[in-house]
């Protein structure tokens, strides 16, 4: 498929088109842009929180017991408790 302008790719495309699907932009970035790869870093967080019932995500009016983070570089878990134990 040969276009002047970019626009013209969505009036010739036919389903045997290959990658016309493709934003322009975005094939010419993939084509001629070298972007290495990284290994992101990523955390999950858990939240608990004191309460018998499913809290109100918008009204933060719960006692928080416990957080828990994953960390995706150490495949590791932490764990904050934010209550003091009663022995």
């Amino acid at each position: 498929m040969i276009c002047s302008d970019p626009y013209q790719i969505a009036k010739q495309r036919t389903p045997d088109s290959y990658e016309s699907d493709i934003i322009y932009t975005k094939k010419y970035i993939l084509d001629k842009i070298n972007i290495k790869k990284t290994n992101l870093r990523w955390l999950m967080i858990d939240i608990e929180n004191n309460t018998d019932e499913l809290p109100d995500v918008n009204i933060a009016d719960k006692e928080i017991s416990c957080i828990t983070v994953y960390d995706n570089y150490s495949k590791s878990y932490k764990t904050f408790d934010l209550f003091e134990y009663k022995n």
